[in-house]
C-alpha cells in the first residue's frame, strides 16, 4: 500500500448535509496526468510534487467525483 492522501467531505444537497464521502489518492500510484483534475476541477488539483490531491471546500457532485476516480489510469483514487 502506498502513501495516501485522504479527505472526508460532507456532501451538501439542498443546503443540508446528507452524506459523507472519503476520497483517497494513493500518491505512489498517481502519475499526475491530470485526468481527475480535468473531470472534477473543484475536487482535485495537481500539487507541486506533480501528484493529485483533493481540494478542501467546494466539491463536484458525487457522480462527477466517481467518474474521475473510475477514469484514473492507474486506479490511484478510491472512494469510500
Amino acid at each position: 500500500m502506498g502513501i495516501t492522501m485522504e479527505i472526508t467531505l460532507a456532501l451538501k444537497h439542498n443546503f443540508f448535509y446528507t452524506a459523507t464521502m472519503k476520497i483517497t489518492v494513493d500518491v505512489k500510484k498517481c502519475l499526475g496526468c491530470g485526468t481527475c483534475m480535468a473531470l472534477a476541477p473543484r475536487t482535485f488539483k495537481i500539487n507541486k510534487k506533480g501528484k493529485a490531491e483533493v481540494l478542501p471546500g467546494k466539491i463536484d457532485s458525487p457522480a462527477v467525483i466517481k467518474m474521475a476516480a473510475e477514469n484514473c489510469p492507474t486506479g490511484a483514487i478510491s472512494i469510500h
